[in-house]
């Protein structure tokens, strides 16, 4: 095996599978004997009845013990919760316990994703915004199949869903909701028209069609959806296997730049008329100005 003469570092991600139960996939990393990077996936772990550092630290070492750990661990790699990377008592400090050549890099990407996660949470405007949009998915496709039979005939895909640690999933449901408006809001109009459609039905129709007509909503629709095609240029270039610092660098200045010429009046002007185009624009929003 290619591992019996090379070291290697790890990386252990979260993720939710389709049953709702949390699971923790160990991925190895390694160059080989001809220079090539080669990364092997080993195991899923379920972790839904205990997600201490301690049982993560216990689960891991279990896994790589047949591969020499001790002496050949050169790396650890995590998604940033802090019962992964906390300092003294996170599963890193623990695995550099016993492998002190382990050096704990935090994943780039998941980074990003924490910033702009913890950011958002702090605007109330925002987090009730995102509770709102990562509701639909669950609104059209995870109780009737009226509704999903309506959504399929009018939108003809599915809306993706929402992934918790990945903050830039949201950015393929904005997309949908930004590009297929008039069909989404059609959608909504039909249930409420059913005779057949359930209390629960047109209370949430009405409620997501009052949104969809209400200034504040597509606004942000309109704002998010600009800045994910900004962020989702860095998620990608954060997530290549073969990364290069400097041009990590560059694309993260280049972001700040794109994000920094967007705030001026005459961009804020076009969203509003843009945003005018999909609402009964207030009064006081239509000299571009929120007073």
């Amino acid at each position: 095996m290619e591992l019996n003469d090379c070291n290697f570092s790890i990386q252990v991600d979260d993720s939710t599978d389709i049953v709702q139960k949390s699971q923790y996939s160990t991925i190895i990393r390694y160059v080989n004997s001809q220079g090539k990077l080669v990364e092997r996936f080993l195991v899923f772990h379920d972790v839904s009845c205990e997600r201490t550092a301690e049982a993560l630290f216990t689960l891991v070492t279990s896994c790589l013990e047949k591969y020499d750990s001790k002496s050949k661990l050169v790396g650890q790699c995590y998604d940033g919760a802090s019962v992964m990377s906390e300092q003294l008592d996170g599963l890193q400090s623990k695995i550099k316990k016993v492998t002190p050549e382990a050096v704990f890099v935090q994943c780039l990407a998941h980074r990003l994703n924490l910033v702009l996660s913890q950011s958002y949470n702090s605007i109330s405007k925002c987090r009730i915004f995102f509770a709102n949009v990562n509701g639909l998915p669950s609104f059209f496709f995870h109780h009737l199949a009226k509704r999903t039979h309506a959504a399929d005939v009018i939108l003809n895909k599915r809306i993706p869903t929402s992934v918790v640690t990945r903050w830039s999933s949201n950015s393929k449901i904005l997309s949908l909701i930004h590009n297929n408006w008039n069909s989404l809001k059609q959608v909504f109009i039909d249930i409420l028209n059913d005779p057949n459609s359930n209390k629960a039905s047109i209370r949430q129709s009405q409620g997501y069609l009052n949104m969809f007509n209400g200034f504040e909503f597509v606004l942000l629709v309109i704002i998010f959806n600009e800045f994910f095609s900004i962020s989702d240029v860095l998620f990608d270039v954060l997530q290549k296997r073969s990364l290069d610092i400097n041009y990590c660098v560059s694309q993260i200045k280049n972001a700040q730049n794109q994000l920094n010429t967007k705030r001026s009046e005459v961009i804020f002007a076009n969203i509003i008329d843009s945003v005018s185009l999909r609402t009964e624009l207030p009064t006081e929003h239509r000299d571009g100005r929120i007073r």
